[in-house]
């Protein structure tokens, strides 16, 4: 799918009628939230976004190519660590973002003290490191594990 992840999100649920106060319930979020997600017209948190995926039997992942590098919950703090790792600047993350470097130390700084991060902004870093946020079903994770 090249959809963003949190409208394959609302198509999984649609698809196993899951009703979103139904969700809201599982989640601890309002209806209006879901509401929203499920519009567009916002997009949630990654521990929203995390836990709407394990509601549908899905998880949200952190991939290098076919190579699914972990949880996306697990991966988030040695996200910083992992792009020194792999020489990429924050002015090169900068770019692919389109955003200033500095927005780039501050994100670096909100990802280590385990801040709320909009799922979108993840992904937008991630894409500045090569990587690459997932939505996989949870038996294939467990097939593979």
């Amino acid at each position: 799918m090249n959809q963003p992840l949190h409208l394959q999100l609302r198509e999984i649920r649609r698809d196993i009628r899951l009703y979103q106060h139904q969700l809201a319930d599982q989640i601890g979020v309002k209806k209006a939230a879901i509401t929203c997600w499920d519009s567009g017209r916002k997009t949630p948190f990654v521990r929203h976004a995390d836990a709407y995926a394990r509601a549908v039997d899905h998880r949200l992942v952190v991939a290098d190519g076919d190579t699914i590098l972990g949880d996306l919950i697990g991966v988030l703090p040695t996200l910083p660590e992992l792009r020194r790792q792999r020489g990429i600047t924050q002015e090169v993350v900068s770019r692919s973002m389109w955003t200033s470097r500095k927005a780039v130390i501050s994100l670096e700084g909100r990802i280590r003290r385990g801040d709320n991060l909009l799922l979108t902004t993840v992904e937008g870093y991630l894409a500045g490191l090569g990587l690459a946020a997932r939505l996989v079903p949870a038996e294939q994770l467990e097939r593979a594990a």
